[in-house]
């Protein structure tokens, strides 16, 4: 039996879609990252930045009067939310295979229909990797005044600046006593595990977190392959020596998880793919498990749920439905006659902990 239009443009039918079209998105680099943490009414939010602190309790005589403690290092950080929101127009045929009562000819109108609802949510999946993938590789996003993610700061009026410390970046002088990557990958020689001891060291001085991710560039498992180090653990673990052949690094390797992330990139609003990731560089990562150090706050919307004319602002008030994160909802058009699509999102990614990420370069 042939359904009403207003049942299959119902916002709960759309919404249907695009979350099953999110959840077929092929799996990326690090889809830990994706998943919101936090909720916030419209796009104005704010999340807690963390430094850790070293300090210890105060003793005091026992049965005496508590002191006060004191809080440093927590700040909490007003943010604005990154908001999207587009529109196209369904071919005719669609809307007329929609109010078709033939149930085959409606069956493709739906099936069209939802087709399309899918591709146009793919670039709000892109737009939340690409902004994740600017994040951990640049410690900013950067939108120009068109709302497209350049990755110019020059091209920017919108400049969300997570604060990685200088010392967070390429050669790594974390604790301000000298370079943790203080010789080259490259070379087959360089101590790269007591480098990685180091940088273990260091992070858990800073933040607390230990190091578990290392998002590599291209050239990274090639120096890796060569290095006297590597060659040793082959030896003890000679199962990993397929996946060295490969060009892969292996899971374990100095006990970190390694995850390839060179292909990492975004096409901009001028066809150009940019790479996040130099064929030089790792990025460091503690576990995305622990939600400490990271977040994703969405923003709600409010989306019309009947796609009906109402006869005053009231009767259509009601029918509006507070969405979180990415929406859609469709509305019948008389002129031309189509069904014109909308969707949209409003998320931000957010690094509570700036100095738990580590943007190394191993060959300069």
């Amino acid at each position: 039996m042939a359904k009403e239009i207003g049942e299959v443009l119902h916002i709960e039918n759309i919404m249907r879609v695009i979350k099953s079209s999110i959840a077929t998105v092929p799996s990326g680099i690090i889809d830990e990252m994706l998943r919101p943490t936090d909720k916030t009414i419209g796009d104005s939010g704010y999340y807690f930045k963390i430094e850790n602190t070293r300090r210890v309790a105060q003793q005091v005589m026992f049965g005496a009067a508590s002191k006060a403690a004191k809080f440093k290092g927590i700040s909490k950080i007003p943010v604005k939310l990154i908001h999207s929101f587009e529109h196209f127009n369904h071919e005719v045929v669609t809307l007329q295979n929609l109010l078709s009562e033939d149930e085959g000819r409606q069956k493709l109108g739906i099936e069209l229909f939802g087709h399309k609802i899918a591709e146009f949510t793919q670039t709000y999946v892109n737009l939340r990797r690409a902004a994740l993938y600017s994040m951990l590789s640049t410690g900013h996003i950067y939108i120009d005044n068109e709302g497209n993610l350049v990755m110019d700061s020059a091209k920017a009026i919108i400049d969300v600046d997570y604060s990685v410390p200088a010392g967070n970046k390429n050669q790594l002088d974390v604790l301000g006593d000298g370079d943790i990557l203080s010789a080259v990958w490259s070379n087959a020689a360089t101590d790269i595990a007591t480098q990685i001891a180091d940088l273990q060291k260091a992070a858990l001085t800073k933040t607390g977190y230990k190091i578990r991710l290392a998002l590599y560039g291209k050239n990274v498992p090639g120096y890796i392959a060569k290095n006297t180090i590597m060659k040793e653990f082959l030896r003890m673990s000679p199962v990993s020596a397929k996946m060295v052949a490969s060009g892969g690094i292996p899971m374990d390797f100095l006990d970190l998880e390694w995850r390839p992330y060179y292909a990492a990139n975004f096409e901009d609003n001028e066809g150009v793919t940019h790479f996040f990731c130099g064929d030089n560089d790792v990025v460091f990562l503690p576990d995305p498990a622990d939600k400490g150090w990271w977040g994703l706050i969405e923003g709600s919307f409010p989306c019309p749920s009947d796609v009906r004319a109402f006869s005053d602002g009231i009767e259509a008030l009601k029918s509006m439905v507070e969405t979180w994160g990415m929406f859609g909802y469709a509305t019948v058009c008389v002129d031309p006659p189509s069904v014109r699509q909308y969707a949209g999102d409003t998320m931000l990614p957010v690094l509570c902990v700036a100095k738990s990420i580590f943007q190394g370069t191993v060959h300069w």
